[in-house]
């Protein structure tokens, strides 16, 4: 008999109710889903296999499709919203990482090296995790094009003046979320060196 209830004792349509409440929103495809018990015990399944992390991944992102959040997701699943962040990159120590950069990329303010630079993540990793909670920046349009990682002439200009200013490769690499492989090249090509004034002092 599939489970209709979450893990806590809460039902689904107790739970969807409460999101509503927050969202001003109606999920009624989502909770005829979870009334068979279809989605819920497609997770906890995944959950006791070893090898389910991909099974956990679709059953949350048929939750994130909807425009719920990882917070919505918990309460939905009877999980912490902690837990179901480790399971996004399967690394349990990541898991406050996701939490982070979900806020972050639902704001909107941020750029996906921003955001990286910020959390200590790869930007492919941030640009992974935006697809995962269905956040189309952008950013993220432009790589589903295949546009490849495109920076924008703000992020050169700064790249140049930072390199003049006297800061090494590496520190230019943390401050805009590129590899430092990227930055060299780049300054290389331009010419771009620290200003003469600064290798004198």
């Amino acid at each position: 008999m599939p489970r209709t209830t979450c893990p806590n004792g809460r039902n689904a349509t107790e739970a969807l109710r409460e999101i509503d409440e927050i969202h001003g929103t109606a999920f009624a495809p989502l909770l005829d889903d979870l009334i068979e018990g279809e989605l819920r015990a497609t997770f906890t399944e995944a959950e006791d296999d070893p090898r389910g992390g991909e099974a956990i991944i679709a059953a949350l992102a048929k939750i994130f499709e909807h425009g719920l959040t990882l917070e919505d997701a918990a309460r939905l699943l009877g999980r912490a919203p902690v837990q179901l962040a480790g399971h996004l990159v399967h690394d349990p120590r990541r898991a406050r990482q996701v939490l982070t950069v979900e806020k972050l990329l639902r704001q909107g303010e941020l750029s996906h090296g921003q955001i990286a630079a910020k959390v200590g993540m790869t930007r492919q990793m941030v640009y992974r995790l935006s697809l995962r909670f269905g956040v189309i920046s952008e950013t993220t349009e432009r790589l589903l094009e295949g546009g490849g990682f495109v920076h924008s002439a703000e992020t050169f200009e700064l790249m140049r003046s930072l390199r003049e200013g006297g800061h090494s490769y590496g520190e230019i690499a943390t401050i805009l979320g590129m590899s430092r492989n990227t930055v060299k090249s780049h300054c290389s090509r331009k010419g771009w060196k620290p200003s003469p004034d600064l290798v004198s002092a």
